[in-house]
């Protein structure tokens, strides 16, 4: 498949490119500087910004994509608005050239549902403007009209794929916890050659 990465140099970004490009696919990696990747003959980089909808417009005018993956991700404070307005100019310009499948990292502390009271004090203290951000970013989605997929890790790690773990639609009843970014990109990749979780919300976690 032909694939377009925004977030590519973030380090679940770096995952799915290096285990798309490991399967085969086409990838074109959306990143700010482009001496990220070590070449490939399947990958393609193309320098830009994802709060500017020029750039943004011109890599998916680019090639007919297959489908568009983000790992956009704030780790300080979300007053960027990084994934809420990258989002937004994904979805604008993939409207625009009539590209349909769009699969989108997260964060499960969106759905405090799925948190025990000890993480939604840290989530609500520490984190909150991220996940504002993150909260609006899935609104844009959901209202996107788009056969997407977002996909909810909780507490990310740098370990390798194991290539198992829990995929849940609704509130387990044994919490999910950690996941590696690999398996978060596994996942994903997956979840693209499958055709699932379309219009979906999944949790992922050991």
């Amino acid at each position: 498949m032909n694939c377009l990465i925004f977030g590519a140099n973030s380090e679940t970004g770096r995952e799915i490119v290096r285990q798309s490009l490991a399967k085969g696919h086409e990838v074109t990696a959306f990143v700010p500087n482009l001496d990220v990747f070590k070449p490939h003959e399947k990958l393609m980089l193309i320098k830009g910004n994802v709060l500017d909808s020029d750039e943004v417009d011109n890599a998916i005018a680019f090639q007919a994509y297959d489908v568009v993956f983000s790992a956009l991700g704030d780790t300080r404070t979300g007053k960027n608005k990084v994934c809420s307005m990258g989002i937004y100019h994904i979805i604008r310009s993939m409207q625009t050239y009539q590209l349909n499948r769009l699969i989108v990292t997260s964060s499960m502390g969106v759905a405090p549902e799925y948190l025990n009271f000890t993480s939604r004090l840290y989530i609500n203290a520490v984190l909150g403007g991220v996940h504002k951000d993150l909260s609006l970013m899935e609104l844009y989605i959901a209202e996107s009209g788009l056969d997407w997929t977002i996909v909810r890790p909780l507490h990310l790690t740098g370990s390798p794929a194991r290539g198992e773990y829990r995929v849940m639609s609704c509130p387990p009843d044994k919490p999910l916890r950690k996941i590696s970014r690999a398996d978060v990109a596994h996942f994903m990749l997956n979840t693209m050659e499958a055709g699932q979780h379309i219009g979906a919300m999944p949790a992922i976690g050991y």
